[in-house]
C-alpha cells in the first residue's frame, strides 16, 4: 500500500517511466553485447570483433540505422538523468526553513548546485553517481558499433598491344614475372576472370578512393611513337598503393576530387587527359577484375561492457529515486507556494515585493521596510540570473566558433568546398584528421576520445539549456498568477483544484522539442566526426587476383564531414537564437515581483495575513489582500478576492 501511494505522485511515475526506458536500453545493450561473445566471439582481436561482413553499401546503411537507436537511447537516458537529478537536488521545506533561518535562499523548480550543500549526503550520492556517469555513457556508446571498410590494393598492368598479342613470354620474364603468372593473367582474359570494359566504365568503377569490389586493372596501349624507346616499357606492373598514401586511385585520377570532378567530361577528352600521364601512351583495351567485398559492422567488446554497466547503474538509480522514501521535496514553484501557503514562511514576512534579485543583493540583511510598487514591463532575461545567461550563451558561442573554425580550416585543405557536395559520416582521404593514432585497440580508444569528446559537451549543454527553459517557463507560470486565478502546479498529486505538474516545471512543448533536439544533435555530431577503420587487402604473394588481408584494423583514423559540420553549426545557431529572441518578450506589468526560483522571494509571496483554511487546494491569485486606508497594505498569493496593486503605492 505504501509503494502504491508514492507512486500516486506524478513525478515518481515519470522516474518510473526513465527508469522502464533505462531498463529496457539496458536489456538491449545487454543482450547485444552477450550475444555478440557467445556467437562471435571468436573474432575479437585486441577487444575488437567482427558483426557481420558486407557489401558496403549494406553496411553504411546499417550502421546508420543503429546509430539513430543508440543515439535515441543516449538521449532518453540523458533526459532520465537530468530529471531525477533535478528530483534529489530540489530541496524539502525543512532544508529551506533551516537555509532562510540563516539568512539563506535555495533554488526550486531549477536544476542547481546552490542547493547540493543543503540536501542530505544520500541525494548528493545519488546526484553524483547520476551525472558523472552521463560522461564517461556519451564518451562510448557512438562508438560501441563502428564500420570499416576494406580497401584493396591491386596491380594496375600495362602491356603494350604487340607484347600482348604474340604472348612474349620472354618480355615478361624479363619484366620479372613468373610463368605461372603470366598463364593467370592471359587464363584470366580467356574465362572472363579480367572483364573487357572501355576506359570510362573502367573509370567510373576506379575513381573511388577506396576500393572494395574490383581488384587487378590490365591496359592495352598503343604506342607507336615510343615503340623503341625506354620510356615505355613493354610490359609494367604497379601495385596500387604505391600511387597514393591512403587511396588506391590516383593511377587513374587526374585531381584530388578525381570522385566529385569530371562527371561531365566525355570519353575522348578523359582518355586525353589520362593518356598525357604516361607520356602518351595511348589506351586501346581495357580489362578490370571483381572481388568480393569486404566491408564490416564491428563492436569493442571493452565498450561495450562500460556502457552496459553504466546503463544498469542509471537504471537501478531511477528505480530507486521512483520507489525509496523520501521526504516529499518542493519540485516546482506550485509546491513552494502550496506549502507557504499552508504554512508561512516567519522569515520573509512583510517583505512581500522582494524580488530574486533582491535577495542576490542583500548578502544574508533581509530588510522588511514596505516597498513601492513598480509595473515596468520586464524581459523574460530577467527570468533566469544574468549568470545563467552569460554562462549557457557563452559556452554555445565558443563551442560554435570551434566548430565553425576548424570547419573553415578543414575546408580550405579539401577540392571541393561546397559542403552540399559532401555525405554524412563517410571517410574520405581528403577529411581525415591528421593526428598519430597508431592502429589496432590503442588507435580506436584514441580516435574513440577524439571523435565523441562533442558528444560529452553537447549534454553539458543540454543540462544547462533545460534549466535555461526551467527559468523562463518558471517565471512566466509565475507572473500568469497576477492575471487570472487557477489551481498551482503540484508534483506529489493534486487535491482539490490544484492541477497536476508538467514535466517537472517544464511544459512538455518545450521538454518533447528539447529531448528530441538533443537526440538529432548527438545523431549529427556521430555523423560530423567519426571513426575511419580500413582494412587493407593485397595480392597473395604469387597471386594476381587473389587477395588477403594486410592486418587487422591497421589503419584507424577520426574523419571529418563538412556536410555534418555544416548542419550542426545551422542547428546550434538555432539553439542559440531561440532563447535569445524569446527573452525579448515581456511580462505583463501587473506589477509581480519576479521571484524566479528563488525560495525566498517565493515565500515572501505567500503571506495572506487573514486565516484561509486549505487555501493551497483552491484556485489562487496574486493581488492585494489586505486594503485599508490607515494600514499598509499587502500583496499576496490569496485564495479570497484580491485587488490590483497600484503603481508607487507601498506595500508590506
Amino acid at each position: 500500500m505504501e509503494t502504491r501511494s508514492r507512486l500516486d505522485r506524478p513525478w515518481r511515475r515519470v522516474a518510473l517511466g526513465f527508469a522502464v526506458a533505462a531498463l529496457i536500453s539496458f536489456g538491449v545493450n545487454f543482450s547485444f553485447t552477450v550475444y555478440m561473445m557467445a556467437v562471435r566471439g571468436s573474432t575479437v582481436q585486441n577487444g575488437i570483433g567482427v558483426l557481420a561482413e558486407l557489401s558496403c553499401g549494406r553496411s553504411k546503411t546499417i550502421n546508420l540505422y543503429l546509430h539513430i537507436v543508440i543515439n535515441c537511447m543516449s538521449a532518453t537516458l540523458l533526459a532520465g538523468s537530468n530529471y531525477c537529478m533535478q528530483f534529489v537536488a530540489a530541496p524539502t521545506r525543512s532544508q529551506i526553513d533551516a537555509a532562510h533561518e540563516k539568512r539563506k535562499w535555495l533554488d526550486i523548480g531549477v536544476p542547481s548546485f546552490r542547493n547540493l550543500p543543503s540536501i542530505t549526503w544520500r541525494n548528493r550520492i545519488l546526484w553524483i553517481i547520476l551525472s558523472f556517469s552521463s560522461l564517461p555513457l556519451h564518451l562510448f556508446f557512438n562508438s560501441t558499433v563502428f564500420a570499416s571498410t576494406s580497401a584493396n590494393h591491386y596491380y594496375v598492368i600495362r602491356i603494350r598491344a604487340s607484347t600482348f598479342q604474340r604472348r612474349d613470354t620472354d618480355g615478361f620474364l624479363e619484366a620479372g614475372w613468373t610463368l605461372d603468372e603470366v598463364d593467370q593473367l592471359y587464363d584470366a582474359v580467356g574465362d572472363g576472370t579480367l572483364e573487357n570494359t572501355t576506359f570510362l566504365d573502367l573509370y567510373e568503377e576506379y575513381r573511388r578512393q577506396f576500393q572494395s569490389s574490383r581488384g587487378t586493372v590490365l591496359l592495352i596501349v598503343h604506342d607507336p611513337d615510343l615503340e623503341s624507346t625506354e620510356y615505355s616499357p613493354p610490359i609494367s606492373r604497379v601495385l596500387s598503393a604505391q600511387y597514393g598514401h591512403l587511396s588506391d586511385n590516383s593511377w587513374i585520377c587526374m585531381s584530388a576530387a578525381c570522385d566529385k570532378l569530371n562527371d561531365q567530361m566525355t570519353e575522348d577528352e578523359y582518355l586525353e587527359s589520362y593518356s598525357a600521364r604516361f607520356g602518351g601512351a595511348v589506351i586501346r583495351n581495357t580489362y578490370m577484375s571483381s572481388t568480393p567485398e569486404r566491408c564490416k559492422l564491428q563492436f569493442s567488446l571493452p565498450f561495450c561492457w562500460i556502457v552496459t554497466g553504466l546503463n544498469l547503474l542509471k537504471s537501478l538509480v531511477m528505480l530507486y529515486v521512483a520507489y525509496a522514501k523520501f521526504e516529499d521535496p518542493l519540485l516546482t514553484v506550485g509546491d513552494a507556494v502550496a506549502s507557504f501557503l499552508e504554512s508561512p514562511d516567519p522569515y520573509t514576512e512583510s517583505m512581500c515585493l522582494a524580488t530574486r534579485k533582491h535577495f542576490i543583493k542583500s548578502r544574508g540583511l533581509w530588510e522588511t521596510s514596505p516597498r513601492a510598487l513598480t509595473t515596468e514591463r520586464k524581459l523574460l532575461f530577467s527570468a533566469a540570473s544574468r549568470g545563467r545567461w552569460v554562462f549557457c550563451l557563452s559556452l554555445m558561442v565558443i563551442c560554435i566558433s570551434i566548430c565553425g573554425y576548424f570547419y573553415d580550416v578543414g575546408i580550405n585543405e579539401v577540392a571541393d568546398d561546397n559542403p552540399w557536395g559532401w555525405q554524412l559520416g563517410t571517410p574520405d582521404v581528403d577529411t581525415m584528421i591528421e593526428l598519430p593514432m597508431g592502429s589496432g585497440a590503442s588507435a580506436l580508444l584514441s580516435s574513440v576520445l577524439l571523435a565523441n569528446f562533442p558528444q560529452v559537451v553537447l549534454s553539458v549543454i543540454y543540462v544547462i539549456y533545460n534549466a535555461l527553459f526551467t527559468c523562463i517557463c518558471t517565471s512566466t507560470e509565475w507572473s500568469s498568477y497576477a492575471d487570472q486565478r487557477k489551481g498551482l502546479r503540484i508534483s506529489s498529486g493534486p487535491k482539490g483544484d490544484q492541477r497536476e505538474t508538467y514535466f517537472l516545471q517544464l511544459p512538455y512543448k518545450f521538454s518533447l522539442p528539447l529531448i528530441s533536439l538533443s537526440g538529432v544533435l548527438h545523431w549529427l555530431i556521430s555523423q560530423s566526426i567519426f571513426i575511419v577503420a580500413l582494412e587493407g587487402y593485397s595480392p597473395v604473394e604469387g597471386q594476381l587476383f587473389e587477395m588477403e588481408s594486410d592486418g587487422y584494423l591497421g589503419f584507424i583514423r577520426c574523419g571529418w564531414s563538412p556536410l555534418g559540420a555544416v548542419l550542426c553549426i545551422i542547428v546550434s545557431l538555432a539553439m542559440l537564437c531561440f532563447p535569445i529572441l524569446l527573452g525579448f518578450r515581456r511580462l505583463r506589468p501587473n506589477g509581480m515581483p519576479l521571484a524566479g526560483s528563488c525560495s525566498a522571494a517565493i515565500a515572501a509571496a505567500c503571506h495572506p495575513g487573514a486565516k484561509e483554511p486549505d487555501a493551497w487546494k483552491k484556485p489562487v491569485k496574486w493581488g492585494v489582500v489586505k486594503y485599508k486606508e490607515e494600514d499598509v497594505c499587502r500583496c499576496s498569493f490569496s485564495s479570497l478576492e484580491v485587488q490590483v496593486p497600484e503603481k508607487g503605492q507601498l506595500y508590506e
